[in-house]
């Protein structure tokens, strides 16, 4: 990722990657390294996601995540969407998948502006989330 700062979690494959594009990510899982410890796997991210130019910083590569409403195609760095979220008004949700794992959704200021700011009410909820790190800016 090209944005500097914010929290970090060390990656399977010895890097570091940012919290909240982790969190972002449908195919990225933490796995348990004993004694508390977690790392990000990335082996399975869709290399498409480099393919996007971002919204926001209008840069080509990183790993970019596209609005979940229908079929918007507005993209955006989850660091630079986190980093406008206040601004542009976007709605930051937390789903849980069918495999129970939990994603953070951001949608696009338009759609963000068509659900009235508040997340979608179609969407699997988490069971528990005192655990998940907050999807807030």
């Amino acid at each position: 990722c090209k944005q500097g700062g914010g929290a970090l979690e060390p990656t399977m494959c010895g890097r570091w990657a940012h919290t909240a594009c982790c969190q972002a990510l449908e195919e990225v899982f933490f796995v348990s390294l004993g004694k508390g410890g977690t790392a990000a796997d990335l082996s399975k991210m869709f290399p498409e996601r480099r393919n996007y130019n971002c919204t926001y910083c209008e840069v080509q590569g990183g790993t970019c995540v596209v609005c979940p409403r229908g079929n918007c195609r507005t993209a955006f760095h989850p660091m630079c969407a986190r980093s406008r979220a206040d601004e542009d008004g976007l709605v930051l949700y937390v789903e849980e998948l069918t495999n129970g794992q939990p994603v953070t959704r951001i949608c696009c200021a338009e759609h963000s502006k068509k659900l009235g700011g508040k997340p979608p009410t179609d969407v699997r909820k988490p069971a528990d989330t005192r655990a998940l790190p907050s999807p807030g800016r």
